[in-house]
């Protein structure tokens, strides 16, 4: 494990990450509306060319939120790699090392967990070096020989696919659970692990008889403290979650329903979508994240 002091990807980087992709989300729902709302009241749009607004504003809303959703997952990861790179080439061996290397992120489990709202608990550079997988990352190193790995296979999830390395020698055995963090977008990122994968698959099929790092086993789950499970969002979370919609739904009915009933109907529900969206997306992260 490297020094706790010199870690890059901290909880906190963590939890501000995950934040701006929350933002992120939000506005993407909610910007639209709020903007068809201000031509209307502040261009004096006559009233039977609200709807033309309103139609306007949900296309805008499906464009930027599809843009959203392939962006957000790995919002950041670009400085970030930037920065471990730099950390890492300051160390004997390191800039060789990173140079070709992909940038992932790792995972000791084949369970879907998240630390600090990433489902990565380190992120770093991947390389095959000799009859070795290495991996140089932010918390640790280690190396899988090639007689130790079983088997490789690309799992796929809503966002980015997951490359689970099973491996085991002796009464030593684990699962690594790498995501491709190239970015910037999650087609980019899917597209570069099916590339890992084949890559992995083709070195596991050949021998290469030259020796690689000796870095050490990879972490298992007992070393990566404080995961949790994605869906284990407890009593609090439910509760959390119940209230976010709640509170969400009561201010779209506040804001929206007086100029709804007084006959501007897309007036009404553009003003309900700008406060109501936002309010439902960062409540319910706040919520279920618990933290």
């Amino acid at each position: 494990m490297d020094d706790q002091a010199d870690i890059i990807y901290t909880p906190r980087l963590r939890r501000t990450t995950r934040w701006a992709a929350t933002l992120l989300m939000a506005a993407a729902g909610a910007v639209p509306s709020a903007l068809g709302v201000a031509a209307i009241k502040f261009a004096h749009i006559p009233v039977h060319d609200h709807v033309y607004v309103f139609v306007v504003a949900a296309f805008v809303t499906l464009v930027v939120w599809g843009v959203a959703m392939v962006v957000a997952p790995l919002l950041g990861s670009g400085p970030l790699r930037d920065r471990l790179a730099e950390k890492i080439a300051r160390k004997p061996g390191g800039r060789e090392f990173v140079d070709g290397a992909k940038f992932v992120g790792f995972a000791p489990t084949e369970k879907l967990m998240h630390w600090d709202g990433d489902t990565d608990w380190d992120v770093g550079f991947l390389k095959v070096v000799g009859d070795c997988l290495a991996f140089w990352g932010d918390r640790c190193r280690w190396s899988l020989p090639q007689s130790a790995v079983s088997s490789v296979e690309l799992i796929s999830q809503p966002d980015v696919p997951r490359i689970l390395v099973r491996w085991s020698q002796g009464e030593l055995s684990g699962v690594v659970a790498l995501t491709s963090r190239a970015g910037p977008t999650v087609s980019r990122a899917k597209k570069e692990a099916e590339i890992i994968q084949a890559e992995l698959r083709l070195w596991l099929a050949r021998a290469d008889g030259h020796a690689g790092p000796a870095w050490g086993w990879p972490p298992t789950e007992l070393d990566a403290p404080g995961g949790r499970e994605i869906g284990d969002i407890g009593l609090t979370g439910c509760v959390g979650g119940l209230a976010a919609i709640v509170i969400a739904v009561t201010t779209c009915l506040l804001v929206g329903l007086p100029a709804y009933t007084a006959g501007l109907k897309a007036l009404g529900i553009m003003e309900a979508i700008a406060v109501g969206w936002p309010l439902l997306v960062i409540i319910s992260e706040a919520a279920v994240a618990g933290r």
